[in-house]
């Protein structure tokens, strides 16, 4: 039930997450400042390649039925230190706006996301088109 949700908005020549798709879920086409798409014939393995290769992190990933009444959301992450599963903080919107609360159900990192980090939070499905970075409450 992973898919990505891709808010990109930059004609510009850009195709690093087609590239990174070995599931070829990711469209651009023969124009290269076409705005990437979607391929909803095609599985997402939930692998976080594209998520890391957007310079724009205009891409994430969204499991919609991760639990009952909670979807997860996967969101590039840059910032030190990082936070840990189980840290609970706000999830916030595109605008930086805080849109609900959230906890951290996983963090990855790995040689090919060229040091950006993968972090999925859990938020009220509700909030699964909305959720777009994770703050950490403050200790």
């Amino acid at each position: 039930s992973v898919h990505p949700v891709i808010e990109c908005t930059q004609n510009i020549p850009c195709n690093p997450c087609q590239d990174a798709c070995s599931r070829h879920c990711i469209r651009i086409g023969q124009d290269i400042t076409a705005l990437p798409s979607v391929d909803d014939t095609q599985t997402c393995i939930d692998c976080g390649l594209c998520v890391a290769s957007c310079s724009g992190q205009a891409i994430f990933l969204v499991d919609e039925g991760f639990a009952e009444g909670y979807a997860a959301v996967t969101l590039p992450y840059e910032f030190l230190p990082l936070p840990k599963v189980g840290d609970t903080g706000m999830a916030l919107g595109r605008g930086g706006q805080v849109v609900c609360d959230a906890e951290v159900v996983r963090v990855r990192t790995a040689p090919a996301f060229d040091k950006t980090c993968l972090l999925t939070i859990r938020v009220p499905s509700a909030m699964a088109m909305t959720a777009r970075f994770f703050r950490k409450e403050a200790v």
